[in-house]
Parts: C-alpha cells; sequence; structure tokens
C-alpha cells in the first residue's frame, strides 16, 4: 500500500501526482548562425541535452511506477473480505476498481514558445527580484490552468460529487 494507511488505501478513489519541470532544455542559438557554436555553447548543449533526457526518463519511470502501485492497491481492495472493509470502515466497497491515478508533468512549454524562452531566461538563484518572482508565480498558475492532466483529474472529482448528489437527491 505504501505510504497509505489500509484506511485511507481502501477508502482513496482519485490521487493527482503534478510534476513540475524546471529544466530547461538545450539552451543557445548558435544553430542560427553562420559560425556555428563555440566550445562553451556546444559543452552547455550537451549538459543541458542530457540533464532533459534525464528528467524525462525520470518522469517515465515515476509514471510506471505510478501505474503499478494503483494496480497493486486494486488487486488489494478487490481481493478484502467483507470483515476487513468493516474494520477499515468500509462496510460495501461497490467497485474496487474505482481507483485513478492522475500523472502529469508541468512545464514551460506549455506556455508557449516565445513566453517559454522568457521564462528560462530567469536565472536559478536563491534571490530573485520581486518582479521576477511574481512572473515565475503567473507562469505556474498559467501552466497549471492548461494542464489537461489537471483538468481531466478535476473533471473526475466533478463526475464523482456530481453523482453523489444526484444520488442523495432520490
Amino acid at each position: 500500500m505504501g505510504p497509505l494507511t489500509a484506511q485511507q488505501a481502501v477508502k482513496i478513489r482519485r490521487v493527482l501526482f503534478l510534476v513540475v519541470d524546471a529544466g530547461r532544455g538545450p539552451s543557445g542559438e548558435w544553430a542560427q548562425s553562420l559560425e556555428g557554436p563555440t566550445a562553451l555553447e556546444i559543452v552547455r548543449a550537451a549538459a543541458d541535452t542530457a540533464i532533459d533526457s534525464s528528467a524525462r526518463s525520470s518522469f517515465t519511470a515515476f509514471d510506471q511506477t505510478m501505474t503499478e502501485w494503483r494496480d497493486a492497491l486494486v488487486r488489494w481492495r478487490c481481493s478484502m473480505r467483507l470483515a476487513d472493509r468493516q474494520r477499515y470502515g468500509v462496510a460495501t466497497l461497490t467497485d474496487c476498481h474505482d481507483l485513478k491515478f492522475f500523472v502529469g508533468r508541468i512545464n514551460f512549454e506549455q506556455l508557449g514558445t516565445q513566453r517559454a524562452i522568457e521564462l528560462n531566461s530567469i536565472p536559478t538563484r536563491f534571490k530573485l527580484s520581486q518582479q521576477q518572482v511574481e512572473t515565475l508565480i503567473t507562469a505556474g498558475q498559467d501552466a497549471l490552468q492548461r494542464n489537461s492532466m489537471f483538468h481531466a483529474f478535476l473533471n473526475s472529482i466533478r463526475g464523482k460529487l456530481l453523482t453523489a448528489a444526484s444520488s442523495a437527491t432520490r
């Protein structure tokens, strides 16, 4: 069950994991020049590419791990005896398969190329100007609003709430 207690694992229905990707991808505009890259630009591009590749691989591995965890939870829930469900406070488990994990990634690229370039130009430091902080907060809010996985999660919850409300009025 992992980080959940048995009581939580039997009752939970929706889980959202949003991974914020603060990577900046390959940098430099040397590909647009006739002279080509300098040695420093080549080193930076190689480092940026390696970091970006590692972040993507890590996200893929995380997504797979969450799928496996969800499947294990469903198997456990579906194999529970009535006495165990009652002990965990769930007299009836109408659908042991009703467990959805939403795993998504948020990054600046969701905001368009030009805005991503501007945001990636803000240095990664412990001290930023007030304007830089406000710019990054607004970008985070905008990226969340554009994130399809976040909206799928919200729609899933709204669907459950609407179903529960209509059942309560019958």
